[in-house]
């Protein structure tokens, strides 16, 4: 069972969320659980492909204006740069720094803020 958990959320999850991002006004409660799924894999260690999390995270982080949408892909973004078994990839660097700034320059959450604050000092880390 736990395999097929793995196996599943390894391919699911990331496909599932870019999937229904640009229907987001629509999709909400689905972007929404999907988010959450992708924190808890990020919590239990569990790998899967990122190239399609980071795509799917700058655009909502650029044209989403929900705090609740908005807090779960900042708290996805700082645990894989945080993880010790996904591999952060510089590539998106650039454009995860320029929707984090939209973040920072729109928000008024100071949970929202706070976070994006902890992604632009680890992305400046790396």
């Amino acid at each position: 069972k736990q395999w097929y958990q793995r196996r599943v959320g390894h391919y699911a999850g990331p496909q599932i969320l870019s999937l229904y991002t640009p229907q987001i006004n629509y999709q909400y409660d689905i972007v929404l659980s999907c988010l959450k799924i992708l924190i808890n894999m990020t919590c239990s260690d569990m790998v899967f492909d990122l190239t399609l999390v980071y795509m799917t995270s700058i655009h909502l982080l650029h044209g989403c204006k929900n705090n609740a949408i908005i807090l779960r892909v900042l708290t996805l973004l700082r645990n894989i740069l945080k993880s010790g078994t996904l591999k952060h990839d510089c590539k998106f660097d650039d454009e995860l720094m320029r929707g984090i700034g939209t973040v920072l320059s729109s928000s008024e959450d100071n949970d929202n803020l706070e976070i994006a604050n902890q992604i632009y000092r680890l992305i400046s880390d790396h």
